[in-house]
């Protein structure tokens, strides 16, 4: 499946607007599907929404690129949701009667869904309710379901007959009230209209003056705040930050929505991520941490690492690398004055096709064998120790001796320690060994080695484990030519 907006933008209006309403269906029949389940019902009322904003834009101006980048954006959702959960009513009513008369799909969709919604509502207050605050619906809390159902359904309706109607030849265009108002409804809903009917649009690179265009900027609700906001954020330049604020807003406003927080439960998240930023200093970064425990750096990292085959995988970053370490020759011991149980690290280096690297970049550090690194207690060892640069020889390989680390929980005692406890999780990372390697021409790799059987591999706090990444920390019994106790341990990378 290809979603590329550019192959839209020649799509008739009339048959992007009931393509829309189609897709709409998917949505509303995974909001009150049998196997439904929350984030389904998440994306299904995110669908809806921004199909419903885009739509009228669409139909009104049907070379806006926006608009239909968002109305791909909302097909998508509404595709996923129906490959995820089960159709009903609706969808078996238009299979049946689209086969027996050969009747056109997305036509057929758009009439029947207010038909057959209207007659689910009784029994799916939950998801008329979604499918309100998706369209903008202004919900009188007095009214029995029944009629918010029939305000549902007359609102999905309303959409595309107004749609039609704009581009019906000779029809002038209707000046009643519609039956549900949006904020960019009744954005388009002023003074400034041609002989068309269609609000006059601004040059690309204009911004929007609401006291010039008199658009109704004030007066915002649950339902209308979205896109009065998008609508706003929309004015920026770079087009990358148009759209991470347009994503932002959306899922940031859906997440409110799910969850409803009361005025306190704001208040305790803002103070949650005000003392996340307070904890932050030269020697700990908090938003790292929080970023780490939500899965967040793990999901960039797979975003960004998409690995050829034969390549290491790679993990991520954490809060304790530093910048310029101190460079050794091969073979050094970088345990300073740590104690602890000996360890030989090797490995060697090459490309993607199995070419040794010489003189690649090799940056490691790893906690102690109580695990702390050198940065949490730089004021009783004095200097960087357990972390080093390294060059690898002409055949790719480097080697160095070091202690074994151990397991360690996440600084802990700050905001984000008080979120995993109140999720009920530890804070504890499995025994590892960070790497950091680079070459010019290649891409850096950032990765761990962890060791084998440790008892955190499968719940490491930050989701940070991979099979491949595994390794035995091997036990010997003498180390040649150096006083030591009498077992060491070798990490092999190959």
């Amino acid at each position: 499946m290809i979603y590329d907006v550019d192959l839209t933008m020649t799509m008739p209006p009339e048959l992007s607007a009931t393509s829309g309403i189609n897709a709409i269906a998917h949505a509303v029949e995974a909001l009150y599907a049998r196997d439904r389940n929350p984030v389904i019902s998440l994306m299904a009322q995110e669908g809806i929404r921004t199909l419903a904003h885009a739509l009228p834009i669409i139909c009104a101006q049907p070379d806006d690129k926006t608009a239909r980048t968002d109305a791909l954006y909302g097909a998508w959702l509404s595709g996923i949701c129906l490959g995820a959960v089960g159709m009903a009513l609706h969808h078996k009513l238009c299979h049946t009667l689209g086969g027996s008369f050969n009747l056109p799909h997305a036509e057929t969709h758009t009439v029947i869904l207010p038909h057959a919604l209207a007659y689910n509502a009784p029994a799916v207050p939950d998801a008329m309710a979604r499918i309100a605050t998706a369209l903008g619906v202004r919900r009188r809390r007095a009214r029995p379901p029944r009629s918010g159902a029939k305000a549902c359904c007359a609102g999905i309706a309303a959409r595309d007959r107004h749609a039609r109607e704009r581009h019906r030849p000779g029809r002038r265009p209707r000046r009643e009230e519609p039956v549900l108002e949006s904020a960019p409804d009744r954005a388009r809903r002023n003074p400034r209209i041609d002989r068309t009917g269609l609000a006059r649009r601004r040059s690309a690179n204009q911004p929007r003056d609401p006291l010039k265009e008199n658009i109704d900027m004030r007066n915002f609700d649950e339902a209308t705040i979205t896109d009065a906001v998008l609508q706003r954020v929309r004015a920026a330049k770079d087009d990358r930050i148009r759209q991470v604020s347009e994503a932002l807003v959306r899922h940031l406003h859906a997440f409110v929505r799910e969850i409803e927080p009361t005025q306190a439960e704001w208040e305790t998240g803002i103070d949650f991520l005000t003392r996340t930023g307070q904890m932050c200093d030269d020697k700990r970064q908090e938003f790292i941490l929080l970023s780490d425990t939500l899965g967040v750096s793990m999901l960039v990292d797979a975003i960004n690492h998409r690995t050829p085959e034969g390549a290491t995988e790679t993990t991520v970053l954490g809060p304790f690398y530093v910048q310029r370490a101190p460079e050794h020759p091969l073979g050094a011991d970088i345990s300073g004055t740590m104690e602890g149980a000996p360890l030989l690290v090797t490995g060697t280096v090459s490309t993607a096709g199995g070419e040794p690297l010489a003189g690649a970049v090799v940056d490691v550090w790893h906690s102690d064998d109580d695990g702390y690194y050198d940065v949490q207690q730089l004021d009783e060892i004095g200097e960087l120790a357990m972390r080093a640069r390294f060059r690898t020889d002409e055949n790719g390989r480097f080697w160095f001796w070091s202690i074994r680390p151990a397991a360690y929980p996440i600084p802990h005692d700050g905001p984000v320690g008080k979120m995993l406890e109140a999720q009920g999780r530890h804070p504890w990372r499995p025994a590892h060994v960070h790497f950091m390697i680079s070459a010019p021409g290649h891409q850096t790799l950032v990765t761990h080695v962890f060791a084998a059987g440790d008892q955190y591999l499968d719940s490491d706090v930050v989701f940070g484990v991979k099979d491949s990444l595994i390794r035995e920390f091997a036990v010997h019994a003498c180390r040649n030519g150096r006083s030591m106790a009498a077992r060491w341990r070798s990490l092999i990378i190959i």
